[in-house]
């Protein structure tokens, strides 16, 4: 089967290699089409399912690189590549569906430039490793022509060993007579190899390297004897101890058996990357037992590319899941835009930005308050390269600051309600005591008395009503069931008329503090005392985008239009004013609203309005 990839929009200076496949499974052609068709036209290919097919299309248009299935119906991969004079004349990767690191230098050995294990990575991954493979191959080849160079002219090959500033050494390897590797002997040496080990060139020249480096075994023996036998080069930077130095040292083969060693001293180099190493580790300590969360985003796109211990166990997420992502990741669009527009603006006006109250909700630990600030960095050029965000949890302290709130709130209040309202009381009872110590006629004096007593009720109502409030945000939130507790406070009202109740809420539970039982006595309470006429009060509920509404009617008087703005306020010596003052300011403390809307004539309607995520149902 032959399909060819025509690559398009590839640049003029750019060159399209012909890369052959072999592969005889259709699934495994169709992805490995789908990865070839992501290198913006870098290759054109060429797929064959048979030995057969490849050699023909091998004779017809020879590719510059072959890929080839280890097996395929009519023979092996390593069976399609071209010889000549014994050498491979062209680059061969292996593909197999299973690692196997014999085959894998079996392989290698008899010519194969890779060998690669099939993967749903690999696949997408192989025009990179076509890349690498004709890389290597162009290496190869121009080793070979430097080699050839060198061969035909030894004077100009000498006078660049001499004056190379790297160090350059020709060594053989000694094998034994297993043919193994066992040590290897010093053939040359350049001027820079005695000026960077500080050893003189008659007394490395001929000589074993145990002896000269004054070791007991070969330095690097396995890597030099794999390069002299494969003829593939190597580089590798590596710490030698008797030295005491750092080397980047490049390795190949100019003929079998022989491998020559170009290196360089970069002790000052490795010195200066270690310091960094552990500069960059101790800022690294420093910003993971930082107690708040840090964050750094890149300034082009606005996505994370670091964050600290601190802001993973905050938002709950790893550093895995938020590393490349954005805020519209983790948070609802209009918060992540107000996010996003705050970035925006500290990036524009390269200043640093304090939000002192900024809300998010995070994974494992529900809604959080931060103060966040967050300051631009810049590059070389004074750009924006980066944003850093630092934001502190400040929910626990906001949370002390509303109990001092309410605290003070509840103190001002007493404060008002027992030396405004008792005093007024008070004053009124003396005033009857006077009144009672003037007459004389008994008749009278019990009428002063029955008063007395009706302000002494008064007093004791005020007393228990500013307790009642007292108590608001002090027992501790939880799932109240609405209608048990309906039913429980309409029994406690006092001298109630026969009345139907009618509840229908469908099991609904309220997040709040247990005291919200109290708002509902006092709702029946008032209509009780308000509305004589009255025969039925009913609860019901419907849930809004906004929440839930809970609804308290009757079929009273109701209430007047001029009236329904004023029958929350709290009247000081009003009869019966304290009540729905109190319902009003309860559940404003909890988050929850209230109004009466009513018609006037036909009974009062109250709605109390409860947010999300304050009510559940649970079908009782």
């Amino acid at each position: 089967m032959n399909d060819t990839h025509d690559a398009r929009n590839m640049a003029a200076d750019k060159k399209s290699y012909h890369v052959l496949v072999l592969e005889d499974d259709e699934a495994h052609i169709d992805l490995i089409r789908r990865g070839f068709q992501l290198a913006s036209g870098m290759y054109r290919v060429t797929f064959a399912q048979t030995v057969q097919d490849a050699r023909a299309i091998l004779a017809q248009d020879p590719p510059d690189l072959i890929i080839a299935d280890w097996l395929l119906p009519d023979g092996k991969g390593i069976d399609i590549l071209p010889r000549k004079d014994g050498h491979v004349t062209m680059p061969l990767v292996i593909m197999t569906s299973h690692g196997n690191e014999k085959l894998a230098v079996d392989m290698l050995k008899s010519g194969a430039i890779d060998y690669i294990v099939k993967s749903e990575f690999m696949f997408k991954y192989l025009p990179h490793i076509a890349e690498r493979a004709l890389r290597e191959w162009q290496n190869i080849a121009e080793r070979k022509r430097v080699e050839e160079e060198l061969r035909e002219s030894e004077q100009r090959f000498h006078s660049l060993f001499d004056n190379m500033i790297e160090g350059h050494a020709l060594h053989e390897i000694i094998l034994d007579g297993n043919g193994q590797a066992t040590e290897y002997r010093i053939l040359d040496v350049n001027a820079a190899f005695e000026n960077l080990l500080n050893i003189h060139r008659k007394d490395v020249i001929g000589k074993l390297s145990c002896d000269v480096y004054r070791v007991s075994e070969p330095p690097y023996l396995n890597i030099y004897a794999l390069v002299a036998s494969s003829g593939q080069a190597k580089i590798f930077e590596t710490f030698f101890p008797p030295m005491e130095k750092h080397f980047m040292i490049s390795v190949y083969s100019p003929k079998k058996g022989q491998f020559a060693t170009v290196f360089e001293d970069i002790t000052a180099r490795a010195r200066a990357e270690s310091a960094l190493r552990e500069s960059e580790q101790f800022l690294d300590n420093i910003v993971e037992q930082i107690p708040d969360m840090i964050f750094v985003k890149d300034a082009e796109n606005l996505r994370f590319v670091r964050f600290n211990k601190a802001g993973e166990d905050l938002l709950g997420y790893s550093r895995e899941e938020l590393l490349g992502k954005n805020d519209y990741d983790f948070f609802p669009k209009e918060q992540a835009d107000n996010f996003i527009e705050n970035d925006r603006e500290v990036l524009h006006a390269h200043t640093l930005k304090d939000i002192p109250d900024e809300r998010i909700q995070t994974r494992n630990m529900g809604a959080r308050i931060l103060h966040t600030k967050k300051i631009p960095l810049m590059d070389e050029k004074g750009l924006p390269r980066y944003l850093l965000g630092i934001s502190e949890d400040i929910t626990e302290r906001k949370r002390a600051e509303d109990q001092i709130n309410l605290a003070n709130r509840k103190l001002a209040l007493m404060t008002d309600v027992t030396f405004q309202d008792i005093q007024n009381k008070v004053t009124a009872l003396r005033g009857y005591v006077e009144i009672n110590k003037e007459n004389v006629r008994e008749h009278q004096q019990i009428i002063f008395l029955e008063k007395e007593e009706d302000v002494l009720e008064s007093i004791h109502r005020l007393i228990k009503n500013t307790k009642e409030y007292q108590q608001m945000g002090v027992d501790q939130l939880r799932w109240i069931p609405l209608e048990p507790g309906i039913r429980m406070q309409a029994s406690l009202i006092s001298g109630k008329p026969d009345f139907l109740l009618d509840i229908d809420l469908h099991g609904l539970e309220i997040y709040s503090d247990p005291l919200i039982d109290r708002v509902f006595y006092n709702l029946i309470d008032n209509t009780v005392k308000h509305s004589k006429s009255f025969t039925r009060m009913s609860f019901s509920c419907r849930e809004t985008p906004d929440g839930l509404i809970v609804i308290c009617e009757d079929d009273g008087i109701g209430i007047l239009p001029e009236q329904k703005n004023q029958i929350f306020d709290r009247v000081v010596g009003g009869v019966g004013k304290f009540g729905l003052f109190f319902v009003r300011e309860f559940l404003d403390m909890s988050g929850i609203t209230i109004i009466e809307n009513g018609e006037p004539g036909k009974g009062a309607r109250f709605e109390i309005t409860v947010p999300k995520g304050m009510y559940r149902f649970t079908g009782a």
